[in-house]
């Protein structure tokens, strides 16, 4: 076997190796830190129950955090679950292209895809618990939202300094009520 194949197999090995523990220890690590220092760093016992890295699909996953009462027993805050997410997309037809065609200045006009997306997001839900003598018709409000843009809007705010955060992001926002 040539020694450059030699070279690429380690090399891709160690990668997936690597990639393979960070995707492994990443939320095991940034959960323990959490639970053990978040009194410290806040003032208020927190507690995270997992904490999920896919390096694959580009999610992290925090779920079940909650920040405490003063008191340390009674839940103030909750996020469930706060997910970083990034995907592709495509469109099934012939009208977009992946490469671009020749026809637009050799293939080097627009250098981006016109069939593929990527796209970029985060999304949690805030849940406030009402207490128990101030409860009248539910228990619970939960507040949610997702923060998301795709990959032709950030590469147009580089040279473009005109576009505001406004023309790059897309925000979603909602209120969820749970009754008794």
């Amino acid at each position: 076997m040539r020694k450059w194949i030699k070279v690429l197999l380690w090399t891709v090995g160690v990668v997936v190796v690597l990639l393979a523990a960070v995707s492994l220890l990443a939320g095991p690590i940034a959960k323990g830190y959490v639970n053990k220092n978040g009194e410290k760093l806040t003032g208020r016992r927190i507690s995270v129950e997992h904490v999920g890295v896919n390096l694959f699909s580009g999610n992290v996953c925090v779920r079940d955090l909650c920040v405490y009462e003063d008191d340390g027993k009674r839940a103030f805050a909750s996020f469930e679950p706060a997910v970083f997410t990034s995907s592709l997309s495509t469109i099934f037809n012939n009208q977009f292209w992946v490469k671009e065609p020749e026809k637009y200045n050799g293939g080097d006009y627009y250098r981006f895809s016109s069939k593929v997306r990527l796209h970029l997001g985060v999304g949690s839900r805030l849940s406030l618990n009402i207490p128990n003598r101030q409860r009248r018709h539910f228990d619970r409000i939960s507040f949610y939202y997702e923060l998301s843009t795709y990959d032709l809007a950030i590469i147009s705010a580089v040279p473009n300094e005109k576009l505001t955060l406004g023309d790059i992001l897309c925000l979603g926002i909602g209120l969820q009520y749970k009754f008794f």
